[in-house]
Parts: C-alpha cells; sequence; structure tokens
C-alpha cells in the first residue's frame, strides 16, 4: 500500500513538472524566437523590405523583380 501511494504521488509530481515546463517554455519563448519572422526590423528598415531582401537573395526573385518591387515600396533610386 505504501508503494503505490509513493508512486502516486511520484507520479502526480511528474505531471505537474511536465504541464508547468510545456506552460512555462511557451511563454518564455513567445518574444525570443529565433525565427527571422519575429525579430524587429534592423537598421530603420521596413517589415516589407526584409521580406523583399530575404526573397531575393533566396532566389525567389530576379534582379529586375526586386528593383521593380523596391521602386513599388519607395525605397529604390
Amino acid at each position: 500500500m505504501v508503494i503505490w501511494t509513493i508512486a502516486g504521488l511520484l507520479g502526480l509530481a511528474l505531471l505537474i513538472l511536465i504541464t508547468v515546463r510545456l506552460f512555462n517554455n511557451g511563454a518564455s519563448n513567445a518574444g525570443n524566437r529565433q525565427d527571422p519572422k519575429f525579430a524587429p526590423p534592423v537598421s530603420g528598415r521596413s517589415t516589407a523590405r526584409l521580406i523583399l531582401d530575404e526573397r531575393f537573395a533566396r532566389g525567389e526573385l530576379t534582379a529586375e523583380a526586386y528593383r521593380e518591387n523596391l521602386r513599388i515600396l519607395g525605397d529604390g533610386n
């Protein structure tokens, strides 16, 4: 009987620990993500400009399309 009580208490403690870690992990990492989508704009660039730069760097846009989009955003010459 004593063994079942100890096992039950350990199981309950483990369940509480797992629950706390799950909820705490989500809350503490909400503003600290390494994903660039969650990073604030750097050096005064707009989010749209950063996305455009990333798409060009990945090869999703040609140089001509990149310059056209820069012109539309008002960041191009």
